[in-house]
Formats: C-alpha cells, sequence, structure tokens
C-alpha cells in the first residue's frame, strides 16, 4: 500500500511537469519559434477521432495508475507516472486549447517538444522497472 506523502510527490510533481511544459509552449508559441505545429496524434490520426481516443488513453492511464499506486510503492515506478501524466496532460491539453501540440525540438527524422520526451522517459522508467520486479521475482 502507498502511503500519502507518495501520492501528494506523484500529484505536485504531475503538476510541476504540467506547468513546465505548458510554459515552454507559451514561449514558442509567443516567439514563433515554432517548429512544427502537430495536430495529428500516434499514427497520424485525425482530430475527428483524436479527441475520443485521447480521452479513454486518458482514462485508461488514470485508472491504472490509481491502482498501480495502490499496489505499488516502488519510487522509480511512482516517478515513471509522474512524468506519464505531466507530459500526457500538457500535450492533450494543448490539443484541445490550440489545436495541436507545439513540436519545437527538431532531431533529424523527430519533431517533438519537452512533453513527448517526459512521456518516453516515463513509458521507458515505467517497463524498465516492470522488468526489474518480475527478474528479481524469478530468482526468489
Amino acid at each position: 500500500m502507498i502511503s500519502r506523502h507518495k501520492y501528494w510527490f506523484f500529484s505536485i510533481f504531475a503538476f510541476i511537469f504540467f506547468i513546465l511544459c505548458q510554459f515552454i509552449s507559451w514561449l514558442v508559441y509567443k516567439s514563433d519559434q515554432l517548429v512544427f505545429k502537430n495536430e495529428k496524434i500516434v499514427f497520424f490520426f485525425a482530430p475527428p477521432y483524436l479527441l475520443l481516443l485521447m480521452s479513454v488513453a486518458i482514462f485508461a492511464f488514470i485508472i491504472f495508475s490509481i491502482f498501480e499506486l495502490k499496489k505499488n510503492s516502488n519510487n522509480s515506478i511512482i516517478f515513471s507516472l509522474t512524468l506519464i501524466l505531466g507530459g500526457g496532460l500538457s500535450n492533450f491539453i494543448d490539443r484541445i486549447l490550440k489545436g495541436g501540440v507545439a513540436d519545437y525540438l527538431d532531431l533529424i527524422y523527430w519533431k517533438m517538444n519537452l512533453a513527448d520526451i517526459l512521456i518516453f522517459i516515463g513509458i521507458f522508467l515505467f517497463f524498465f522497472n516492470l522488468l526489474r520486479r518480475r527478474q528479481e521475482k524469478r530468482f526468489f
């Protein structure tokens, strides 16, 4: 069972990551340094399905996070869920308010933003910790 202060940790840091991503996005739009405005989502789904798909994904993620936090007190898993939630909410709000996500980092083949990086790192940490936990159980 997870303690109450870890719920606060989860909430406060997710909010900090969300605010940081939103602030950078605001600066990018204000300074006209936008590399690409991504109006689509994974696999180039168009906006009619975008809101429904994102709403289902966010709802499923929140439910999954609540169950995972209740049964797991691992700080690294909590931190990974925090990264995913902060970045995901930032991208979701950008899509609703601005019609797309501001991708201001231009790598060779990818255009991304801080929220995308947070989501990627969070997913990587989450699965890394789950696999590590599964391997530890096998040895004991």
